[in-house]
């Protein structure tokens, strides 16, 4: 289905710049995510095209890829390679920023910066652990250094500037400006800790390591004095603490510990009864405490200071409200067990171990307890409890644990059949996850398992995983060297485990190291010769491989302009496909295995498909020939619904190929007719609505008023939300990628039916009227199905947004509630949290949407409480953001429009005057909203002094027909 969709819409992108005018960017994402890099890289030219190079848009895809560059940089497993993809994109992204300074894509870019430097350094810190040779450390500090200089610099230059404002604020005798509070406290303590991080990168001892770390600390502490009532001062002791630490002042690392762990001494969180600080009445202040109390005892062990470690947990535990919740409470719990083994202490160890696999027991924590259950004598675990260990690990994503353990249990491992039996089953499991970044040393460890235990139950399946990753390293780099040592273990398979049920798959494999070589008429010849009556229906799946096989040599000569060559091997494929079909029906129904059944029933189906789709290729042309074997096929698996799909799907593809899109319409609608509930249609409604979609597209492009693109547009949304129907109503799993994919078109589709103009982004900017038959409703419900799958915000925003636009305010309402309650966008010193708006910049948009929901909502029902938030949302916003940008002055407006909603007309005369004041002509209609303000300026003035009203025009006097 998605594949259908985006071969479909992106078309629409590149074609018609009014439809796809919203959220495109999104669509290329939403691309990208669901594994079409190509399409989506194709998406952001078009977008590129459509706007001439220019214009914020053009950035807006700049700043897509600089974000996709990063995301490629960080999944290198290479770590200088990763230095050096990461230190480009900076001076890529630094470039950026520079030519694009005061436009919101510039913004971004230069938001991002300081975690890109910080990203440079960690990762360089990491790579010297590596290096062995000094010169590259040098050549390492030295590039990672530059980041951190340049970060240190920038930092430096904002901390002067906001030094300045805030100067020239005191010398007004005004009231500190609560933005520039925040963003000074963000910058001087983002330099303190990129001091901190630099001096890590230095060489031990060095002059400038002490320097940059003494630096951090003179920064913390001027910091610690202006702000001692924020969070960040306490964090900044445990970062002074680390400091002092890398400097051997050990008196001062205990002290500045203290000192973070004293934030329960301040004021409202005195101690219960119970001995118990309130730190959860302050969001942050108890995972706070928990990592400086980690940092203390951690430092403490080191220092072979077991009691004072274990002192400092145990007051940790004993005055916290649920202190195994906090961000460091499990850390803490594994941390206690290690010291009371230290301390000598097994029956205590036990006890906190078997607490953290109580607690935690499918995650790290729980597997660290098993571990130490597992190191104490009467306790230790055998090698079968290793291995379901390391599988607990696998479950947590604690992939380095589980190779450890592999490793443990294969080193440790004697002669006996058991020993050999357990080392093999280790030996595959571990070769497995090696594999994934590393495929020759995977091999090396199944070489070397299969040789060393060939007694072992699973020995075959190691040498059968030999030869299988040294077919992979064949076709990847086409290694004579590969080749031979995976047909000489594929003789030594077959030799040494005749029996094996990997054994006959030797000529399967065989074909298949000539496809990786690229011969693949070659390859065709040998599935082609597996005998009939081979063992595990070998020969029938030969026969399939065989009509692939010759598939692939039909497209390789199209590609190559050979036609002819490519219509013979077209012919051989159909034969073998033809051959096999009969074959693979013959066997399954001689068999009553059920598993050698679906094996079989899946390869016939797959053998019929394989003959329509060599129909369905355009240097055949022989889609009329797909409606009869898709009959066929239809009726031969009815009653397995996927086959179905992918059949009607196949079908509708013969039908758009043969330019029959209204009879393609005409089956699709019978058949929902005549099924109205069965999901069966999905693939196909996916395929139809695209192409509907872009001739919409193209009709709009010849036509800007054309009635219809507007009639294919329309029918293109109805087959989309039919596409998906049977997961929003949860007949079928969601599918998350291609499902958010195809809700964002509509969501588009509906905003262009509701006519909501193309530098409309929200419903707040938007002055139109729902529509009675809405698509935003059936977009709202799709969102809702939506959201238990997926962790991102983004179809939470577009939910609340949809009832937005259906002017459903309540149930918007909610929904931005909701999506607050989870990001913490405000932080505890009242200003808006950076982190989370550089993470989500989209927060911002939708609090001020929560704003004027909730402002319609107290109107709507004259509750006051309502109304005094939607204030708070406004006041906040205003503080928080620039002034004189649109969001600015976006909930200026709505401030003094809800001032008076409040009765509070005298304020709302006052802010008025200030606006007045300092705004000839309020924004100068660059954001819309000049007529808007002239209209509340009138209403302010009548409330607040009904004698200087303007006048009110007179009434044209209604003429009566005669």
């Amino acid at each position: 289905m998605a594949l259908a969709l985006a071969l479909g819409a992106p078309s629409a992108v590149a074609n018609d710049k009014r439809i796809l005018a919203k959220d495109d960017i999104e669509f290329a994402d939403a691309l990208k995510r669901a594994g079409y890099r190509d399409l989506s890289d194709s998406v952001l030219a078009a977008i590129e095209r459509s706007s001439g190079g220019t214009g914020e848009s053009a950035l807006g895809v700049a700043v897509s890829r600089l974000k996709g560059q990063r995301e490629d940089a960080e999944k290198e497993p290479d770590l200088r390679k990763r230095v050096d993809a990461l230190a480009k994109l900076v001076e890529a992204t630094e470039a950026f920023a520079q030519a694009h300074q005061g436009t919101d894509a510039g913004t971004d870019a230069t938001e991002s910066l300081p975690g890109l430097y910080q990203a440079v350094g960690e990762t360089t810190t990491a790579a010297l652990a590596t290096v062995t040779v000094p010169e590259e450390a040098t050549e390492l500090r030295t590039k990672g250094g530059k980041m951190f200089e340049r970060a240190i610099d920038a930092l430096q230059k904002e901390i002067a500037e906001v030094q300045e404002k805030r100067k020239a604020v005191s010398e007004k005798g005004d009231d500190p400006d609560e933005k520039l509070e925040n963003q000074y406290i963000t910058a001087s303590y983002s330099l303190a800790r990129t001091y901190y991080f630099h001096g890590l990168l230095l060489e031990p001892g060095s002059f400038a390591r002490t320097n940059r770390l003494e630096s951090a600390i003179n920064v913390l502490n001027d910091f610690s004095i202006d702000f001692s009532d924020r969070l960040q001062c306490f964090e900044g002791y445990i970062y002074a603490a680390l400091c002092y630490k890398e400097l051997g002042q050990p008196d001062k690392v205990v002290e500045y510990f203290d000192a973070a762990i004293a934030l329960r001494d301040f004021p409202g969180f005195e101690p219960n009864s119970k001995g118990v600080y309130q730190l959860q009445t302050v969001d942050g202040a108890t995972d706070l405490v928990s990592a400086a109390v980690l940092q203390k005892a951690l430092y403490l062990s080191e220092k072979n200071d077991f009691a004072g470690a274990m002192a400092a947990i145990k007051d940790y535990f004993a005055t916290t409200p649920e202190p195994e919740k906090a961000l460091k409470g499990l850390a803490l719990l594994v941390l206690e067990a290690e010291t009371y083994g230290k301390l000598g202490d097994q029956k205590s160890l036990e006890t906190v171990a078997q607490e953290l696999v109580k607690l935690d027991p499918h995650g790290p924590g729980g597997a660290r307890g098993r571990e130490l259950l597992g190191e104490g004598g009467s306790t230790a675990l055998g090698s079968t409890d290793l291995l379901r260990l390391a599988e607990q690990a696998i479950a947590s994503n604690d992939f380095e644990r589980a190779i450890g353990i592999y490793q443990q249990v294969i080193s440790s491992a004697r002669g006996s059949t058991e020993q050999a039996n357990i080392s093999t089953q280790a030996g595959v499991s571990l070769g497995a996850l090696l594999s994934r970044t590393d495929v020759l040393a995977a091999v090396a460890v199944w070489e070397t398992i299969a040789e060393r235990f060939q007694q072992g139950k699973d020995a075959s399946e190691c040498l059968w995983r030999t030869v299988q990753g040294y077919s992979s390293l064949q076709a990847a780099e086409h290694r004579p060297y590969y080749k031979a040592h995976a047909r000489e273990r594929m003789a030594m398979l077959v030799s040494r485990y005749p029996k094996s049920q990997y054994a006959p798959k030797a000529a399967i494999l065989e074909g298949q190291f000539l496809e990786g070589d690229g011969d693949f008429s070659g390859a065709a010849g040998i599935y082609e010769a597996v005998p009939a009556g081979s063992p595990n229906f070998l020969h029938e799946e030969g026969l399939y491989r065989a009509g692939n096989a010759w598939t692939r040599q039909a497209s390789k000569h199209f590609q190559g302009k050979k036609n002819g060559d490519g219509k013979q091997a077209v012919s051989k494929a159909e034969a073998d496909f033809q051959k096999a079909k009969a074959a693979l029906d013959t066997a399954a129904a001689g068999t009553l295995d059920t598993k050698a059944q679906e094996f079989l029933t899946g390869l016939a189906f797959n053998a019929r498909m394989g003959i329509v789709n060599l129909y369905l290729m355009k240097e055949i042309n022989r889609a009329a020939d797909v409606i009869a074997l898709c009959d066929e096929a239809e009726q031969k698996y009815s009653d397995d619904t996927e086959k179905v799909a992918t059949v009607r799907a196949a079908r509708m593809k013969a039908f758009i190929s043969l330019g029959k899109v209204d009879e393609a319409m005409a089956l699709l609608d019978a058949q929902i007719k005549k099924n109205p509930d069965s999901t069966a249609s999905g693939p196909s409604a996916a395929a139809l609505a695209g192409v509907l979609d872009a001739r919409g597209a193209e009709k709009r492009k010849a036509d800007p008023n054309s009635a219809d693109a507007e009639t294919l547009w329309q029918k293109a949304a109805n087959y989309y939300f039919r596409a998906i129907q049977g997961q929003v109503e949860g007949k079928e799993p969601i599918r998350v990628e291609e499902f958010e994919v195809i809700v964002n078109r509509l969501y588009v589709l509906a905003m262009h039916f509701d006519r909501v103009p193309d530098d409309v982004d929200s419903f707040i900017d938007w002055t139109g009227t729902p529509k009675s038959d809405d698509l935003f409703e059936k977009v709202a419900v799709a969102y809702a199905a939506e959201l238990p799958y997926t962790p991102s915000n983004a179809p939470r925003i577009k939910l609340a947004r949809s009832h937005g636009f259906l002017h459903q305010w309540e149930q918007a309402s909610e929904r931005y509630a909701e999506i607050f309650d989870q990001e913490h966008l405000i932080d505890a010193s009242g200003g808006f949290n950076q982190a989370v708006l550089r993470q989500t910049p989209e927060l911002l948009l939708a609090y001020l949407e929560w704003g004027v929901c909730e402002r319609e909502v107290g109107v709507a029902t004259a509750d006051q409480t309502r109304l005094k938030r939607a204030t708070t949302i406004f006041d906040n916003l205003l503080l928080g953001t620039t002034k004189g940008g649109k969001t600015w002055w976006q909930a200026k407006y709505f401030q003094i429009r809800t001032m008076l909603d409040r009765g509070d007309y005298d304020h709302a005369g006052l802010a008025m005057r200030d606006v007045e004041r300092n705004n000839q002509d309020f924004d100068d209609n660059k954001y819309n909203l000049r007529d808007r303000f002239h209209k509340l300026r009138d209403e302010v003035a009548r409330k607040v002094d009904p004698t200087n009203a303007p006048p009110v025009e007179p009434t044209p006097p209604v003429k009566k027909p005669k």
